[in-house]
């Protein structure tokens, strides 16, 4: 992904406002288990496309969820 085009963890959103998305999930949590919460928040499409391109894998916590967000900028 080209810095300016698309969706970037840093470009679009704030940590406060993934995690306000977030709200009431349960680590640890896969992929599909915070999109399903964020969506769930009605979460706005930035916060779902950030979600959308991570690794499919086991957050054990908000932190180590925003660790591999920041990996994506």
């Amino acid at each position: 992904m080209v810095r300016g085009e698309g969706t970037s963890a840093q470009g679009y959103d704030s940590p406060a406002k993934i995690q306000h998305s977030l709200k009431g999930a349960h680590y640890p949590s896969n992929k599909d288990d915070l999109i399903r919460v964020a969506k769930s928040n009605s979460a706005p499409n930035d916060v779902l496309n950030i979600l959308d391109i991570l690794p499919n894998k086991d957050y054990i916590s908000p932190a180590d969820l925003m660790k591999e967000i920041g990996k994506k900028e």
